[in-house]
């Protein structure tokens, strides 16, 4: 992760979090009341104030690495609506224990204030120190989107270098030509190292169709675990053979060839109108190699810019609007995905 991230996150939390502490302390506070005493205090209140701010909180604005860090921290379960649905699951469950409720939210406030802190005293000693560091993820207009290049998608050398950046242009030239822009509407803003990480900057019909593709990407791979998933049930129940094991898994490949087909005519729909065979020629290699980035081990990630609320961009907001919930479910898919292979983040 680089600096500037960790500087964003600091912020982050002192705008989004900090200010908002009290409400897991009150919280906490009536909870630990009605575990010890015999006359109880309304939990309603300080529990729909705690659930309203965490339904409200812009989790869409952290990177991937971002969000990965909080969960290292143990605060991810505690913010957002990962938070909201693990309070209304401690304290509306209809196994509500007042104690372990308590303790919950106790741990949720000493957790998530820890984290606040420690990202805080990052924050000033960059500070004191006098190191060059920006908010991330900030441009002019458009939608920021991070490449990771990782495991086989991997970046070494120059002639990865060479050999990545050309099908990216064409990732980019198919798309962009799908939604009638050029190439040179996805500009290079930034880079980070490691897994290379690449920072685009893209308009938000670019990254609207890098969703869609992002998404067919989940839901083709769920599809393909499920049935290997199931080959292995069957094998550790004794009873898969050879026969049955070849016909799973012709059904995983016919699953993975079938994507491509599909994945065009996602973006298709989501474009809404009708493009000429050279451009679905161009959208076609496009996919197909989006596709081969991603079974290397590559991903996407995209922040979505804060939501516009004036009458006179009340389109573009209803599109930044439906791209935060693409995003959102790309992510809440890639986790998914993660639990099903058994990997942490």
């Amino acid at each position: 992760m680089i600096v500037d991230e960790l500087y964003g996150l600091a912020v982050w939390l002192n705008r989004e979090v900090a200010p908002n502490l009290g409400l897991y302390d009150n919280l906490a506070s009536v909870l630990e009341h009605n575990a010890r005493a015999a006359q109880k205090s309304a939990v309603a209140e300080p529990l729909q104030d705690l659930e309203n701010m965490l339904a409200a909180m812009p989790m869409e604005q952290l990177s991937s690495e971002q969000i990965e860090l909080l969960k290292a921290n143990g605060a991810l379960s505690y913010l957002g609506k990962e938070g909201l649905s693990r309070f209304k699951r401690i304290v509306r469950s209809n196994t509500f224990d007042p104690v372990t409720a308590w303790e919950e939210a106790r741990a949720a406030y000493t957790v998530v204030s820890e984290t606040v802190s420690k990202l805080d005293s990052m924050k000033r000693a960059l500070e004191a120190a006098n190191v060059p560091v920006q908010r991330p993820f900030v441009i002019d207009e458009g939608i920021v989107t991070r490449l990771h290049f990782k495991d086989k998608a991997n970046i070494g050398d120059v002639a990865e270098l060479k050999k990545w950046s050309a099908e990216w242009y064409e990732i980019a030239r198919g798309l962009s030509a799908a939604v009638g822009e050029k190439p040179e509407d996805v500009r290079i803003i930034g880079a980070g190292t490691g897994s290379l990480i690449l920072v685009l900057a893209t308009t938000v019909a670019i990254a609207s169709t890098l969703a869609v593709l992002a998404l067919r990407v989940n839901t083709i791979a769920k599809s393909v675990l499920d049935v290997l998933n199931g080959i292995e049930d069957l094998r550790h129940k004794k009873v898969l053979n050879k026969t049955i094991e070849d016909a799973m898994k012709e059904q995983a490949e016919a699953i993975r060839a079938s994507g491509v087909a599909e994945a065009v005519n996602d973006v298709k729909n989501q474009i809404g109108k009708a493009i000429n065979k050279e451009v679905e020629g161009q959208l076609q290699k496009s996919v197909e190699k989006y596709f081969a980035f991603t079974e290397k081990g590559g991903e996407i990630d995209m922040i979505a810019p804060p939501k516009l609320e004036t009458d006179e961009e009340a389109e573009i907001a209803r599109d930044i609007t439906q791209l935060q919930d693409a995003i959102e479910s790309v992510r809440l898919g890639r986790s998914n995905l993660q639990i099903m292979l058994g990997k942490d983040g």
